[in-house]
């Protein structure tokens, strides 16, 4: 059997389509969690973009997590400022709240920074990275 010699109707059709639908698709999801650890709230989770992702690294970095005894423990407090909204999707924490998340419930925190390294893909070899390990 000959393979077929057919070529696209234009050069690079094929890449501009994919470009185009890669660039329109809306792919930052966020996830809804009742925290019952605070009462009842609502707290979304959400996706980081690129962007944003290098902002939140290059925060943890700037923390010195990893370099700091002070800072050690704070990257998930830090990553939760990065990914948690309310449900208009505007930031609930700064970087100025991370001394006080980390004295929150171990467990909700725990809970919140599972669906943030789900949605973000934070991996513990990339902490390690950000640690400078």
């Amino acid at each position: 059997m000959m393979a077929s010699k057919t070529k696209p109707a234009r050069k690079g059709a094929a890449a501009a389509d994919l470009r185009a639908a890669i660039l329109e698709l809306q792919d930052l999801p966020r996830e809804r969690m009742e925290m019952k650890e605070w009462g009842g709230v609502v707290v979304y989770v959400r996706s980081l973009n690129a962007a944003e992702r290098d902002t939140a690294e290059t925060a943890i970095i700037k923390a010195g997590v990893g370099k700091k005894p002070e800072a050690e423990g704070h990257w998930k407090a830090r990553w939760l400022v990065a990914c948690c909204v309310d449900a208009e999707g505007a930031a609930i924490f700064t970087e100025a709240d991370v001394p006080r998340l980390v004295e929150k419930n171990g467990r909700a925190v725990s809970r919140l920074f599972t669906v943030a390294d789900r949605l973000n893909y934070i991996t513990g070899s990339m902490v390690e990275a950000l640690r400078g390990n």
